[in-house]
């Protein structure tokens, strides 16, 4: 077909595309929207079967009870499953194949990862940049990121051999596809963790109704996107990115219990809503969460447990729902394309002081466990600095776009903060643009520069140089761009 697209538009009930043939006249052909693309070869007019292929699939990866649970300062072991975790898939196929695999994990070690990544790259026959790790960031699941705390190997082999089936099964269900894109907000849920208070310094998480805070130091990102794919034959499927933190459950009645948090419950809302699959894909929220911290002190008891996470699910599955069949613009089919690059990140060289302090809290390790915020940096603070003296003084970050189409997907392999997020979605060269969380591994906090000049607990445990997270903005923009 060597016929020059020119441009399209929506007519009353029909579409109509022009085109420039090779002989210089133009054509305008109408055809019903149950004809999806038509092609001009030779004169003749004939119908083109639709090259964008999508399919699906997910498994069940919820552990055994006595699973340590990832994500606070104290241990923590699976007493009882409240709700089940999930490794969803969805996978793209057009000039070539790539997957997303999405886990209710908290985060997944980079070395991980990539042995994963590896796997299923070979098992589905595509290359390895083609295949997109994302974590929910749930912190009621069991642990995959960090190797010194309790590491349950059987576990790990078990996972990898669930993402390769899991990644089989959704290659096995491409159906041809069209995308549709669109965008809404969804505010009351997420909130800035971030404060400046009153004496000048900054905290995070300085504990709701606190008289010493002076003002939150940014805004969340509210925006709520939505990749609509209708499939021919098969249930449409329905990809959501919205960024907070995932650790609004904590227990069941004090019970240390087994959860995917508010991303479970807005993906089975939106899924009975609308009869269509669901993955929610965590967007960048490393200085946020579902805590309001200038609310009434009296409120704090209602900023966690199951019934704010219900709150919180279905408030974003209720945007979704809002914009899902009414408010969804078409994005243009295209080839699958991706690049992963991987950043030497400069790292935070500790004084001789910064080090006696660290080895005299980790002698008195025990007086931090289950403490409040305070001490919980000072903690985490001190296993950071007395990690990255024992290195060469630098590390490895990961950085990943992918597009298919008009649709792009692009996120680094740790925590950024809302902003990194921000700023891809608003310069990316793409109609529809994922920021992604947690992308293909695990490497720590990206915050952005000024946050280093103040106390908190995200720079303050970060092992990376201020610049961390403008230079990850930075790299997002550049892959996007080389591969439209």
């Amino acid at each position: 077909d060597k016929s020059e697209f020119i441009g399209s538009y929506f007519g009353e009930g029909q579409i109509q595309k022009v085109r420039k043939n090779p002989y210089g006249y133009e054509k305008s052909i109408y055809i019903p929207f149950s004809m999806l693309y038509v092609f001009c070869r030779n004169n003749r007019l004939g119908v083109m079967i639709m090259a964008l292929k999508v399919g699906y699939a997910k498994c069940e990866i919820t552990p055994k009870l006595g699973a340590y649970l990832q994500g606070h300062n104290k241990k923590r072991y699976a007493a009882m499953v409240h709700d089940p975790l999930f490794l969803r898939c969805v996978a793209f196929e057009n000039d070539g194949l790539a997957v997303m695999l999405n886990y209710d994990l908290s985060a997944m070690n980079t070395n991980l990862a990539n042995k994963i990544r590896e796997q299923v790259a070979s098992y589905i026959d595509c290359p390895v940049e083609h295949v997109v790790i994302t974590c929910t960031h749930t912190h009621t699941g069991p642990n995959c990121s960090n190797m010194t705390r309790e590491w349950d190997e059987t576990y790990v082999q078990l996972l990898t051999n669930l993402s390769m089936h899991t990644a089989g099964l959704a290659k096995n269900d491409l159906t041809e596809s069209q995308m549709f894109a669109g965008s809404t907000e969804c505010k009351g849920v997420t909130f800035c963790r971030r404060y400046l208070m009153k004496d000048g310094t900054a905290r995070t998480n300085p504990g709701i109704g606190n008289p010493d805070i002076e003002r939150p130091m940014n805004d969340p990102d509210y925006q709520v996107v939505v990749l609509k794919i209708q499939r021919s034959g098969a249930k449409d499927i329905a990809l959501v990115n919205f960024g907070c933190h995932a650790d609004s459950i904590k227990n069941v009645d004090g019970i240390d219990a087994v959860s995917a948090d508010w991303p479970g419950v807005t993906c089975n809302a939106v899924e009975n809503a609308l009869n269509v699959e669901c993955i929610l894909f965590n967007a960048p929220c490393g200085d946020v969460a579902q805590r309001d911290h200038m609310a009434p002190k009296e409120t704090a008891k209602l900023t966690s447990g199951w019934s704010r996470t219900v709150k919180l699910g279905q408030s974003v599955a209720g945007a979704v729902i809002s914009i899902f069949d009414a408010f969804m613009t078409p994005v243009p089919d295209g080839p699958v394309k991706a690049q992963v690059t991987v950043l030497q990140l400069p790292l935070k060289r500790p004084t001789e002081e910064e080090l006696a302090r660290s080895r005299d809290i980790l002698e008195h390790e025990a007086d931090y466990l289950g403490g409040n915020m305070a001490k919980t940096t000072d903690l985490f603070e001190a296993r950071m600095l007395l990690s990255v003296a024992k290195t060469d003084g630098y590390a490895q970050a990961l950085v990943t776009a992918l597009r298919v189409g008009g649709f792009a997907a692009a996120g680094s392999s740790g925590e950024p903060f809302c902003a990194i997020g921000k700023r891809i979605k608003a310069e990316t060269p793409f109609e529809a643009q994922f920021a992604l969380y947690f992308a293909n591994g695990s490497s720590g906090y990206f915050p952005m520069i000024d946050a280093f000049s103040c106390d908190g607990y995200e720079a303050r445990t970060c092992k990376f140089q201020p610049g961390v997270g403008e230079l990850i903005a930075d790299t997002s923009l550049q892959l996007l761009n080389n591969i439209k």
